[in-house]
């Protein structure tokens, strides 16, 4: 165990063995981020559909910019719990916090769908659909207490204080619970590491599954029942954490502070090259080698510099993921659910068309024709039938593939090294930007086809909840599964490979800030969805302000940002060839030769040569 890492005192009077005991704190880790990221799913999943339909009505573009909003602030204060966990709290302690914070976000969500009990969802004699005016008849009296303002939308402080709570936990939780997790495997090496990032993300996605599909089962017929599951999900995990304590290997809180390093690194290479004739004598490569203590005027030694190099190289990469993440951001919980719920979410009733009611006109133009005109539709609202699919549950697919899919590559990775080619990190993140822009394809395709499935037969008007949607009378929802699936091959190349690239890549003391970093890249991407959305929403031919999905062009859209990602995809190739950022390499044999290496040089103890005579550097004390 390194000098810098405590186990609790209690593992003295135990007879726990090393081994037994990491596996035991890692399988904490891994269960506690399955129930939460069951709990997070649940709200990011179906959020959408609970704010766009009765009895919030909230707009289409409102109700998807919240999402976005929930998904850029759980990323953009990745940072800064990485940072606060490296300098001051510890991971344990920042993880707490941002349970407790977490909590009391669904404790909001809870509240306000309370009060859905009391809205008359069963009276269809003046009912709305989405589409046109869905001013909910949830009056002021049945409202929630911090919603009977009357203000619209319908609990928009309320919900946004939710949304932000619920972030915030999210983001602080997932961040540090990687890092942590990494601590207590990191102890059993180098394999017991891979694997626990394997089984890390596995977990993520079984959670994920159980969201989609149980929970968002529940949600589609009453959101209190399902958010009263999912929170109750999040309060066993914070549990969950608590109860291995015992046995987790922690850092102590406050070891140093990130920023300052780098900053007093960067600003003595600054003074040392402006203030010194340093010949080139072989021991400056780049622009930090001023900063090594053997030149006059250099503070800090060689594994310093090193560690800032490699947080600036990370930095690089990180740069290079914004397209994919803003592209990505368009897709799972966005606008492929809302996508779904247009498309007939039964098995029975299927073509049935209204052709002879619409004109020749419409008809001959098909996807292309203005669907915002009044359209025949069959109406199926007070029918009874097969149970309806719910939308949210197509995701869980992309969480299936991944599940399914993950193993069986780790194999493939070994197959392929032994016939003599190598899964190079560039390799595996550049497929799985192909594999993003054929999912857009593939969403585009769909969309094409459903807009012109209604050109030729009309609407289906169906129920969904308690909501009215008009949706493709031919389509079957179930024709996403093949984008849904290929999201998740996506994630298997492009999002596994990040993790562990930013956690093997990263040095030892910086590890919160870089993963906080690697959510921030994320985060920047979805906030670049955001203004893409409101940036095409200007642009009628393309998507309109109206809250009717089929006034948009969509199909339209999915291809733009499919040919972007094609393109961008090549276009990482020529960065990562032309700068070095170690993506020609296997991830974990890189770490492997690494390790080795440190081993060596630390039991050998080297004297680095100095020309002068050197300042001993504290950390702690203000900058000269």
């Amino acid at each position: 165990m390194e000098s810098d890492e405590r186990a609790p005192l209690l593992l003295t009077r135990t007879i726990l063995q090393p081994s037994t005991q990491h596996t035991l704190a890692c399988a904490a880790v891994i269960a506690a981020n399955l129930l939460e990221r069951l709990a997070y799913y649940s709200i990011a999943g179906n959020l959408v559909f609970f704010l766009y339909g009765e009895p919030l009505c909230w707009a289409i573009s409102l109700a998807t910019v919240t999402i976005l909003v929930l998904t850029a602030i759980t990323y953009y204060l990745g940072l800064l719990s990485g940072w606060i966990s490296d300098s001051y709290f510890g991971r344990y302690g920042t993880i707490v916090v941002g349970y407790i914070i977490y909590i009391f976000g669904y404790i909001v969500f809870i509240y306000v769908s309370f009060y859905f009990e009391k809205f008359e969802i069963h009276d269809f004699q003046n009912v709305t659909y989405e589409g046109t005016s869905c001013n909910s008849t949830w009056q002021k009296d049945t409202r929630p207490p911090v919603c009977a303002d009357g203000n619209s939308p319908n609990c928009l402080t309320a919900l946004y204080v939710g949304v932000i709570l619920v972030a915030i936990g999210a983001g602080t939780v997932r961040t540090n619970l990687l890092s942590f997790g990494g601590d207590q495997a990191r102890s059993g090496g180098i394999r017991s590491t891979h694997r626990f990032f394997t089984g890390y993300y596995w977990s993520l996605n079984l959670g994920a599954i159980l969201a989609l599909v149980a929970v968002a089962y529940i949600e589609d017929f009453n959101f209190f029942y399902g958010f009263i599951v999912a929170g109750s999900s999040l309060l066993l995990s914070f549990l969950l954490f608590l109860l291995g304590t015992k046995l987790y290997i922690r850092r102590p809180a406050g070891a140093i502070n990130v920023f300052k390093i780098v900053y007093r690194v960067i600003s003595n290479a600054c003074y040392v090259k402006r203030n010194s004739n340093i010949q080139d004598d072989g021991t400056v490569h780049n622009f930090l080698d001023y900063a090594n203590m053997e030149h006059e005027g250099g503070k800090f030694n060689v594994n310093q510099i090193e560690d800032v190099r490699r947080l600036w190289k990370l930095c690089k990469v990180f740069l290079l993921t914004i397209p994919y993440w803003m592209c990505y951001s368009q897709m799972v919980f966005n606008l492929f659910l809302l996508q779904g719920l247009h498309l007939h979410v039964r098995f029975d009733h299927f073509n049935e068309c209204l052709s002879n009611n619409i004109s020749d006109e419409i008809k001959s133009k098909g996807a292309s024709a203005n669907l915002c005109d009044h359209l025949p539709f069959i109406d199926y609202t007070d029918k009874k039938g097969t149970p309806p699919i719910p939308p949210a549950s197509l995701a869980a697919f992309n969480a299936i593939f991944i599940v399914l899919f993950l193993p069986l590559i780790q194999k493939c990775y070994r197959f392929l090294s032994k016939k003599g080619i190598e899964a190079l990190t560039w390799r595996r993140l550049w497929l799985g930007m192909l594999l993003a822009s054929l999912a857009l394809s593939a969403a585009g395709l769909l969309e094409y086809f459903r807009r012109k499935n209604i050109a030729e037969c009309g609407l289906f008007r169906q129920v969904i909840g308690i909501t009215h949607y008009d949706a493709s009378p031919g389509i079957s929802v179930l024709w996403q599964i093949p984008q849904y699936c290929l999201v998740g091959a996506s994630e298997v190349f492009f999002v596994v490979t990040g993790i562990e690239y930013a956690y093997f890549e990263s040095p030892i003391n910086m590890q919160g800030i870089v993963m906080g970093l690697l959510w921030l890249a994320r985060g920047i991407g979805n906030l670049i969805g955001i203004a893409l959305l409101y940036r095409f929403q200007y642009s009628e031919n393309i998507l309109s302000s109206s809250k009717y999905l089929d006034c948009n062009r969509f199909d339209w859209y999915f291809f733009i940002l499919a040919i972007f990602m094609l393109i961008f995809s090549f276009i990482f190739i020529c960065i990562s060839k032309c700068c070095d950022l170690s993506l020609d390499s296997v991830i974990v044999e890189t770490h492997r030769r690494r390790n080795n290496s440190e081993t060596e040089s630390a039991s050998a103890t080297p004297q680095l040569p100095r020309r002068r005579a050197v300042i001993p550097v504290n950390f702690e004390s203000s900058a000269e």
